[in-house]
Parts: structure tokens; sequence; C-alpha cells
């Protein structure tokens, strides 16, 4: 899903005078204004108020440049704000980045929304590759710590979510209620389940279960967990496993009905839907946070693979290399102990030949 720089989001939001307004926003930042005022009748290379290595003119343009993106269609704001080519609005651009580049490393922002998502249970994240997946719920609480009570705006909310995420978060309530009740069904008495509603029951828990893993939380994986031994047990009764049709961890209808399909189209069906969800199950899993401990003592047994040819003789080697009259192939059989001697030159052979008193032979 698309998301704004934080030099594009910090820029959009001064229109309504956030987050600069917010006392929460100022006690992490130590910026008690908007970055760009000024003192009233300043000349230009005076400073200003609250960016230190901004001139009045600097800030004067950043403001310009503030304007001119707030007066663009939405569509086209961020693309502004990010353009490279040189305009009436690249001083203003450039330094409006250089600021934020400069000091947002320093306000702690990573580290708020970190622990925002390590107390919910979630991966941390860094800034700024936040998937807006991680906290789609959480929004608030970031919200809250980042900005206060002034994060609270109406329409103009800063927790607003994006369409797609209030898509996806309605498709949840609304699978997660159809699933539920067609369990219900099919655990009631003397429920008779027809294939074609196990397959719907089965591609509807799929879906569910995609986005679970986009959206993951604590709550979800135990969820998922419940639903992986059901998939599972499913699968045995399909398969037909020895005493999986006495099986007490599915609805007794349920698991009638699946040793009872009737045709093999709706053996095949309910296998593959089976496979599908529990293999996308599994790939969730194999995705999730490994703890390290860093700090724990190793202790290998180290060893140096050669241990059993310790008390061989160089004899006994060479006998068990095959190599009966102790020369290596393509290696040559002399060297010189000093390094001055090229065996590989027709001089160097000559000199390895008959300067038997200085050569060595080369050994393994």
């Amino acid at each position: 899903m698309p998301s704004l720089t934080l030099t594009a989001a910090l820029l959009l939001l001064g229109k309504e005078d956030m987050p600069w307004g917010s006392l929460t926003w100022q006690s992490i930042t130590k910026i008690h204004g908007k970055p760009w005022a000024v003192a009233e009748n300043a000349n230009n290379d005076s400073p200003t108020l609250y960016v230190l290595e901004w001139t009045t003119k600097v800030a004067n343009q950043v403001k310009t440049f503030a304007m001119t993106v707030w007066g663009l269609p939405s569509t086209k704001q961020e693309a502004y704000i990010t353009k490279w080519s040189t305009d009436n609005d690249s001083t203003g651009r450039t330094a409006w980045a250089a600021f934020v580049s400069k000091w947002s490393a320093q306000w702690g922002i990573n580290k708020i929304i970190n622990n925002v998502l390590v107390g919910a249970g979630r991966s941390p994240a860094q800034l700024p590759y936040v998937d807006i997946a991680q906290v789609y719920e959480l929004m608030g609480v970031v919200a809250q710590k980042l900005f206060g009570d002034e994060a609270y705006l109406g329409q103009g909310s800063l927790l607003k979510p994006e369409k797609g995420i209030t898509r996806d978060v309605h498709m949840m309530d609304s699978l997660f209620k159809t699933v539920t009740e067609q369990w219900k069904a099919f655990s009631a008495e003397g429920a008779l389940p027809k294939p074609s509603a196990i397959k719907a029951f089965l591609k509807d828990l799929c879906k569910l279960l995609t986005l679970y893993i986009q959206y993951d939380d604590a709550e979800q994986h135990a969820c998922m967990e419940q639903y992986m031994t059901n998939m599972v047990e499913m699968l045995k009764v399909v398969c037909k496993e020895p005493g999986s049709e006495n099986t007490d961890k599915l609805p007794k209808s349920l698991c009638n009905a699946l040793c009872n399909l009737a045709t093999e189209e709706d053996i095949y069906a309910v296998t593959q839907y089976l496979l599908a969800t529990i293999e996308e199950m599994d790939a969730a899993a194999a995705d999730e946070h490994i703890e390290l401990d860093l700090d724990a003592l190793i202790d290998p047994a180290w060893t140096e693979g050669i241990e059993s040819l310790l008390k061989i003789t160089e004899d006994a080697l060479w006998q068990k290399l095959r190599f009966t009259d102790k020369k290596i192939l393509f290696f040559q059989r002399w060297t010189d102990p000093d390094g001055l001697i090229d065996p590989w030159l027709q001089e160097g052979q000559a000199w390895l030949n008959i300067a038997t008193s200085k050569r060595q032979s080369l050994e393994l």
C-alpha cells in the first residue's frame, strides 16, 4: 500500500498547523512552532525563530514552497515535494528536505513506533519502511504518542486510515462472521453439509487467513493456530487416514460429509483448498520474527576433521592417496625454499634439476 515519506507528510500536515502546534510533538522535536516561522519585520539575513541553520530568507522560501504544495491536487503533491528539476521552489524544497533529514533521526520517532509495535506483540520496523499493515489497528496509539490529543481533528484526523485498509478491515469482519456462522452450522446436530458448502467455507477461510497474515497480531495468531489444527484434521479425513473417521476434533456432521464426498471432483476440490490454506499458514509461520540471544555462551565441540589421519605415517598417507611414486600429478617435484625460482619457466626447471644441494622436495 502506498504511504507518504516523512518529508512529505510533515509538510502536508503543516497546512492544518499539525504537527507543529502539538505540545506532544514539540516536546519530542524541541521545535516549539512551525519551522518556517520568522520574527515580524526581520531582515533576510537574520536567524529564524526555531531552525537555527535557516535565515529568514530561507524560511520564507520554505513557506512559499509549502503553500505551493498545499494548493496542488492531492494526487500531485508528493511528486512536487520530491521532484529534482529546477523551478521557483528549488531552494525551499532543498532546505526542507535537508532539515527533515538532519533532525528526524534525533527525534526518536522510530523508537516510539517500535515501542508501540513491540508492546502490541508485533515486530519492530525501521523508518521510512514501516509497512502500514503493521500498524493499521495501532494508528490511534501511535498518533497519541506522537501528537497527543491534537491527533484528533474530525474529518482531517491523522488517524483516518487509507481506503485500502478500511476495505480490508470490513472484509475481515464480514469473512469472520461468515466463517464463524458456517462452522456453527456444520456443528449443529443433524446437519448435512453439502460438498458445495464445504468448498465455499474453505474458500472464505482461505481469504480470511490471507488477510490475517497481512495484518498480523497475537490474537489472530492464536486464531490461525486453531484453524491449522482444524485444516490438518479435515485433510486426514478426506485422505481417509486410519482412524480419522472417528476424530473428535471436528463436528460429527462435517466429518461424515468429508468421509462421504460423492465424486472425485469434490474430493480433489476440497483437498486442494485444504492444501492451499495449510501452505499459506505455514508460509506465514516461517516469516515470524526470531529472537536471537547474542549473549549466550557458545561451547561447540570443535574438530579439525583430520583426527583419523593424525597417527598415519607419511609413507602410509602416500599409499592411501595411491601415489606410489610420491608425486602429486601436475605439481612440480622440487621447489626453491627461498622462493626465488619459478618452477614453470625453462630456466627454473633447469636450476631445480641441477641444484641438488639447494632444492627441496615439494611436501604435502
